[in-house]
Parts: C-alpha cells; structure tokens; sequence
C-alpha cells in the first residue's frame, strides 16, 4: 500500500474515482534515483531489495479556489509536500490517503488561491517485480551473473506508483526529467539526453522536454543495454536497444521502424510530435508485447529482436506488425488521446487496423489481410457469447480498465474500421484522419469527435456517407449480425435479412447499419459473364437488392455479400446460392 506521512497518518475516501478538475497540472520537474539496493532481514534471512527516491515540482494551474490538492499515488512513501507561488507564498500540506481510489489527498495550511503554483513532494518507493510500475527485471549473462534493469510500464494506471501525478489521460503536462544513476549505465528516457554530469561513481542525466502528454506515456529504463547504429526517418534518429549480444537481431526492427515513420508521417500530413529521436528497447521481462511510450517504445524482447536470416515468414509479420502498430500510436493515442479509458478504442483498435494498412504498403506481397481474417476469429468467437461488451463501455472503477484490453477493442474495433475504411474508400479515409489530427492536435477527444472528423473527410470528397450514425450503431452494440441471403423471384436479386448471431441465441432484436460490399458474377443472355462490385448501405431487417443494374435481363451465377471480407459479419447463403460459390470457388480471395 502507499505509506503517506502526515501528522495524523490518517485515511479518508472521497467520493468517485476520478479527479477534482479545480487543478490541472502544466509541467512535472521530476528527478528519480533509481536502483538503491537495501538488505533487509525478513524471516530470519537477508532479503535484498531496490528502491528509488524522488524530487518532484508540479507547477500547477488552480481554477478554483482550495484547501487541499488530490493527485494519484500509489505504493509510495511521501515524506513532505508544499506549494509556492509567483510571489513566494509557502504553503505546508499534510498527506493523507485515499487507498481505494489510490487518492494522494494534500491539506494546506491556508487557501490555496486561483492561479498558478508549484507543488513539491520528496518520496521512496520500491521496484517491484510485477512488470508494472517502476519495475525490475533481471537477466543472467552467460556466465551465469545476474544483472539489472529498472524499467517502467505505467498504462494504464502505474505511473502513480512512480510519482504523485495526475494520472488520467485527460491530464495532459509536459515533463522535464533527470535519473540519476551509475556512471557506467544506460539511462533512456522519452526525450533526448541534452546533459550529463558527472559526481564520484555516478552521474545526472538531463532529458530534453517532452511534449504534452499523459502521464502513462511516461518512460525510463536504466541498465546495461547495447544500442544499434541508428537509422535515420525524415530527420528523427531510430535506434534499437538490447542488452548485451544481440546485435544481429535489430536490423529488421529498424527497416520496419525507418519506413513506418516516414509513411505515418506522409499519411497524417504531419511530423512525429515527440521530438528528433525515437529509441526502441528490447526488455527481457515485459508484460505485454509492446508499450507505446512516446521517443522510448518498450518491448519484450521477443517482439523486437530477430535474426532475419533464421526468422520464420510468421515470426516477421509478427514483429513488423508490433512495430508498425506502436508507431501508429504515436499519432493515435500519444499525440491526440483519448479523453478517458472508455476510448480506449480510439487507441487500441486503430493502431491495430492502422499496422495491417502500412504493412500491406510495405510488403504487398505479403497479403496481410488474410492473416488479419485469422486474427479476428477470436474476436466473431468472444463477440458470439452473451458476456461480449461494446467496443465502448463506461468505466466503472480504474480496476476494471485491464480487462478491457482484449479482442473486442483490438480485433472487433479494427474489424470495424477496416469495415468503414473499404466502405468510404482509402483516400477519403486519409483525408479524414488529418482532419482528425489538425483539430485535435495534442488535445483529448472522444470517439464522436472521430467519427465526425471521417465524415468532413467524406463531405471534402464528396462522399456522403453518414459516417457517424453507422459508427455510432457499430461501436456501441455488443455482438455481431448473422446475414442470411437467398434468391428472389426475380433472377436479377437476392434477398438480405440481419439477425443478431450469437451461439446461444437470446432473442436480440439488434440492426446494425450495413455497409455491403458485394462482388458478383451476372450470366447473360447475350455477350459473355460480367463481374460487377457494388457498395451498399440498408438499416432494415430485410431488404431485396436488385444486381446488374443497367445491364438487361441476367441471373445470377453466384454473389459474395462480403466482398473483400472486410465487414464484421457472418453470411449464410442459401443452399442454391451456397452451390454457385462452390462451383467457381477460383473466384474467391482467402479472407472470403
């Protein structure tokens, strides 16, 4: 737990989970001393432990009125805490601590008056080994010594347990950063390192300011690492970070990261924010598979390093999708966030269809979209169950956030958007997304916000396609429509109804907004067979659709009602039309 010192030490609850929006923070000075090793006796044996100490400077913008300031912080010893202003008025304030909702809760001796002040605070914690936090991992080399690595993974909500912040995604800073460590250490950080100066055995390393920011974007690792030589995108310097020995497994990484820079950068029609840099470090215990920090992306080894020459075709698809998802992020997520974590979304399932687009650019060989028709299995299947959620749901306690990272926000989001992006078309999805990015520049924005940046995009071209009605439907429905088709009367059309498909039907009367993409084969009675594609959009339960349009009498000799596979939707054919696909199956892509 936080161990907050105050002159009573007592503990108090306040009401809700999110933060008093009557102070804001600007800018964090933060100077950490990581990897302080303490023996202690526990049980009759010597444990060994590490610590890290703090010096933190808020300054901090009051929009009303206070006697106390409420920031997050967690498994933290906070020795003292102050405020000063512009004109030298001292503040002392008294901690205590709020722990279901990892409360740091400051009571000043005096108002604290509307405008700008600095909060100070001094704090230990401990590295902990539950890859989360401030961190410690530890990797033995070959002649079986251990070695050392302190590392961060703050998203979603551990940043508290590194600092005292305001650690909402809505409460965005900027940082200025110093880590002082043993001179013989690598020490990153998210922005560059502009000075260091040395004292006895160790050294301060001064980090270049970040851009605005949330605090889970926040990032150090200090240890032995090995850097590669660096390449260089449009001006940002690239390079990969391991620990000892694994040189020949970093060029792949880097191509990757060399051609996904320069390609998010053309198609947001806007530079990297973070800076000139960004490296990429490969640790040996990480949680997940990657962390997309801003200029210092975090990842498990085994998501980053590769010997090209050895590497299977699936184990580089892998590492170049993880790669080129993170860089998406910077754009998506780190320079325009999400207001809250129920947008997760917005980061999630965008860089996760976004790392599809760039890699089909990059390989086109490869035809990605068929190993995304695999990936997404998993999501048709959880998104089948009756426990399935929305892509977007409300959080009810920062605990509940985790769970959230699953294949519904990774996989179904990204169906989603794959879907909207085949519909609207590729250019006019571009144009959208920079609309997007020009209005919400270093900002917070919800999903509507996106939806309406889309669909400017569609009027710019246009394209009147009521992008944010038929989102809106999809992003906050659970589950997924069963389309069933079947021949009309008529030769020249087919029948289409929805239904709600789930494996243990509970009689859901849900419609969703198709976006129909269909390819089909037409038999003529004069001339050859004719293949025509059509878009088309129905809300109803059912509705028949005439194919051929203009081009006289014809039947059909079969129809694809997901044409490119990019819906997020079951088709069940009829058993004549079912027999027409058999018989020409040559017609059908892999995803289909």
């Amino acid at each position: 737990m936080c161990m907050c010192h105050s002159k009573e030490n007592t503990a108090v609850t306040l009401k809700g989970f999110r933060l008093p929006k009557s102070v804001v923070p600007v800018r964090y000075k933060l100077r950490l001393t990581p990897g302080i090793k303490v023996t202690s006796r526990v049980a009759e044996a010597d444990e060994v432990v590490y610590k890290f100490t703090g010096r933190e400077q808020i300054k901090i913008n009051v929009i009303e009125a206070t006697d106390r300031i409420v920031l997050h912080a967690s498994n933290l010893e906070i020795h003292d805490a102050y405020i000063v202003n512009k004109k030298g008025q001292r503040l002392v304030g008294t901690v205590t601590f709020d722990p279901e909702n990892e409360f740091a809760i400051i009571s000043f001796d005096g108002v604290v008056a509307r405008g700008r002040w600095t909060l100070h605070t001094r704090f230990t914690g401990i590295h902990n080994t539950k890859l989360k936090g401030f961190y410690l991992s530890q990797w033995t080399d070959a002649e079986g010594e251990q070695h050392q690595i302190f590392t961060t993974q703050f998203e979603s909500i551990d940043a508290r347990q590194t600092f005292p912040c305001f650690d909402e995604p809505g409460m965005k800073a900027t940082f200025d950063i110093q880590l002082i460590v043993d001179k013989n250490l690598v020490a990153l950080s998210n922005g560059r390192d502009v000075k260091t100066e040395y004292f006895g055995d160790k050294k301060i390393v001064t980090y270049a300011r970040t851009p605005k920011m949330s605090t889970y974007l926040v990032a150090f690792s200090v240890g032995e690492f090995e850097s590669s030589e660096p390449v260089w995108a449009n001006g940002k310097e690239i390079r990969v970070w391991s620990i000892p020995g694994k040189e020949h497994m970093k060029s792949f990484a880097l191509k990757v990261a060399k051609f996904g820079v320069e390609w998010y950068e053309n198609f947001f029609d806007r530079p990297y924010f973070g800076g000139d840099k960004i490296d990429m470090i490969a640790i040996p215990d990480f949680a997940a598979g990657a962390m997309e920090n801003t200029g210092l992306i975090t990842y498990r080894d085994t998501a980053l390093l590769i010997d090209e020459s050895k590497a299977s075709h699936s184990e580089l698809e892998r590492i170049c999708e993880v790669v080129l998802h993170e860089l998406d992020h910077q754009w998506n997520g780190n320079e325009v966030t999400m207001d809250d974590w129920n947008g997760l979304g917005l980061n999630e399932s965008f860089a996760t269809i976004m790392a599809y687009v760039a890699m089909n650019d990059m390989f086109p060989d490869w035809h990605v979209f068929n190993k995304f028709g695999v990936a997404r299995a998993g999501a048709f299947a959880l998104d089948s169950l009756k426990s399935t959620h929305a892509v977007e749901i409300p959080v009810s306690h920062p605990n509940d956030i985790q769970q959230f990272f699953d294949q519904i926000t990774y996989e179904k989001g990204g169906s989603l958007l794959f879907q909207i992006i085949q519909y609207m078309g590729f250019a006019t999805f571009r144009h959208g997304m920079r609309i997007y990015m020009q209005r919400h520049a270093l900002g917070n924005t919800m999903v509507s916000q996106l939806w309406d940046a889309l669909e400017a995009g569609c009027k710019a071209e246009g394209n009147n396609t009521p992008v944010r009605a038929i989102m809106d439907a999809w992003w906050n429905t659970a589950g997924h429509p069963l389309l069933s088709v079947r021949q009309s009367d008529d030769p020249g059309a087919v029948i289409v109804s929805q239904n709600k498909f789930q494996f243990l039907p509970q009689g859901d009367k849900d419609t969703w907004p198709m976006m129909l993409h269909v390819r089909y084969k037409l038999s003529k009675l004069v001339g050859a067979d004719v293949i025509v594609e059509d878009k088309v959009l129905f809300n109803e339960h059912e509705m028949t659709l005439k194919l051929g349009g203009s081009f006289g009498h014809e039947s059909i000799k079969w129809v694809v009602l997901n044409a490119g596979g990019s819906g997020f939707y079951r088709v069940g054919y009829s058993y004549a039309l079912r027999n027409k696909l058999l018989a020409d199956l040559q017609s059908l892509q892999v995803i289909e």
